[in-house]
């Protein structure tokens, strides 16, 4: 039996294909969904910019 090399290249496309529409529709189900991040940092004292920045680049 032979395989078509257009079939042997469109497995994987399809493939792919398959897999990006299966995420692209679990992310949108969980787009409602919060999620809280905490962190612990320094906000006071002598190296409160280095908590300030970090608490910054969280938002």
């Amino acid at each position: 039996m032979e395989r078509s090399i257009v079939g042997m290249r469109c497995k994987p496309l399809i493939t792919a294909a398959l897999a990006v529409a299966a995420f692209t529709a679990a992310s949108g189900a969980m787009a409602d969904q919060v999620v809280k991040i905490g962190s612990v940092e320094p906000t006071t004292g002598g190296i409160s910019h280095l908590g300030k920045d970090n608490e910054n680049g969280a938002r």
